[in-house]
C-alpha cells in the first residue's frame, strides 16, 4: 500500500512529520504539493487566495466550510499512477500503527467497487 497525502508551505513541518510516521511503519508514500512546500509531486499547486491565505476555500458544503476541494483530482491522479493500492490521509493524520481495514479496490474503467 502507498499511503498519500498533500500539503502546502504552512503544513511543511507536519508532512515532513507524517513522512517520518509512514517511514516507520514501512509504508510506501507520496506527497503532493499544494504550494510552495519544496518536495513532493507537483502539478496540484492550489490557486485560491482564500485556500492560500486562510486554509479553506470560498465555498460551503451547508455551514462548513470547504477545506479538501484538492483531494479528488488528488486520489484519481493515485489511482491511476500507482500500481499498488492507496490510501489518503490528511498530512495531520499520522500513522501510529498498522490500521485494521477491509481491503477493497475501485475500478477506474468500470467506475464500481471491487469486493
Amino acid at each position: 500500500m502507498i499511503l498519500i497525502t498533500a500539503a502546502d508551505l504552512r503544513f511543511r513541518e507536519i508532512a515532513e512529520e507524517w513522512i517520518d510516521h509512514a517511514k516507520k511503519w514501512g509504508y510506501n508514500y507520496s506527497v503532493y504539493d499544494l504550494g510552495n512546500l519544496g518536495f513532493g509531486t507537483k502539478g496540484f499547486e492550489v490557486q485560491d487566495l482564500n485556500f492560500i491565505t486562510r486554509g479553506y476555500y470560498n465555498s460551503y458544503h451547508g455551514q462548513w466550510k470547504s477545506t479538501g476541494l484538492h483531494k479528488p483530482a488528488i486520489i484519481g491522479h493515485a489511482l491511476n499512477t500507482n500500481a499498488d493500492n492507496i490510501g489518503y490521509l490528511d498530512a495531520d493524520a499520522f500513522v501510529i500503527k498498522h490500521p485494521h481495514h477491509k481491503w477493497w479496490g475501485f475500478s477506474t474503467s468500470s467506475n464500481s467497487l471491487l469486493d
